[in-house]
């Protein structure tokens, strides 16, 4: 029998952020407690817009997963673009986007963890 969790589990903030973002209020998602651990069977999800002339963009802070299987996928609402991401990607001072102003973020994982760091990822418009 499968377990299904109930509850998001993922942490969603507005944080000042440091010198990539030029210290401006952003959003921040992690898989549980800043990027530190993720749970069997955890899904989450959020949607993120911006205004009509600006995109959707994100970064990783922190990545590790296990590969294949616990993912992290940006959906364009708009324009149908996507990006999954998987397995031990480390931060990046890239930021990343679909050219879409409108994103939808989801996460989820299959039941078999080990020790994996999780993410935090930070989202911004422009």
């Amino acid at each position: 029998m499968n377990f299904v969790l109930l509850e998001q589990l993922c942490e969603y903030e507005i944080i000042q952020g440091g010198y990539s973002e030029n210290y401006k209020l952003i959003r921040s998602i992690s898989s549980n407690q800043n990027g530190h651990g993720y749970f069997d069977y955890q899904q989450c999800w959020a949607s993120f817009k911006c205004p009509s002339n600006m995109y959707a963009y994100w970064r990783r802070v922190i990545f590790e997963t296990e590969a294949s299987y616990d993912r992290v996928l940006f959906y364009g609402v708009n324009n149908y673009e996507y990006r999954t991401y998987s397995g031990d990607l480390g931060g990046s001072e890239t930021w990343y986007t679909l050219f879409d102003n409108e994103i939808t973020f989801e996460f989820k994982t299959d039941g078999s963890i080990s020790d994996f760091r999780g993410f935090q990822l930070f989202l911004m418009c422009k």
